[in-house]
């Protein structure tokens, strides 16, 4: 089984609490099955943008791609929904987001 995860931090190396938390879950899943996740890293980083550590496949992306990534990064047809449906008060999914 493919599993997809996606995370506003770079997870490799694990430093702090939610980081360490990510990538050991993301580890976890990855003894059983192929795992990606989608990093959003700093504009600076050197990091390369893909890697493979620990059987986690992390795919790093720039906050200035952010605009440009869709879901084709993960093989779906269609594009990730962006941060102003949540801004304007509707929501991708039901139940969630403004009344």
């Amino acid at each position: 089984m493919l599993i997809h995860g996606a995370t506003d931090n770079d997870l490799h190396p694990p430093l702090f609490g939610a980081t360490q938390r990510s990538f050991g879950l993301f580890r976890g899943l990855a003894r059983h099955h192929d795992v990606r996740v989608l990093c959003i890293v700093p504009n600076r980083t050197r990091k390369p943008r893909e890697e493979r550590v620990a059987e986690v496949t992390l795919l790093r992306r720039s906050a200035s791609d952010q605009a440009r990534i869709t879901a084709t990064t993960f093989g779906l047809a269609r594009p990730w929904p962006s941060g102003t449906a949540w801004t304007c008060g509707t929501s991708p999914a039901p139940g969630i987001g403004a009344p």
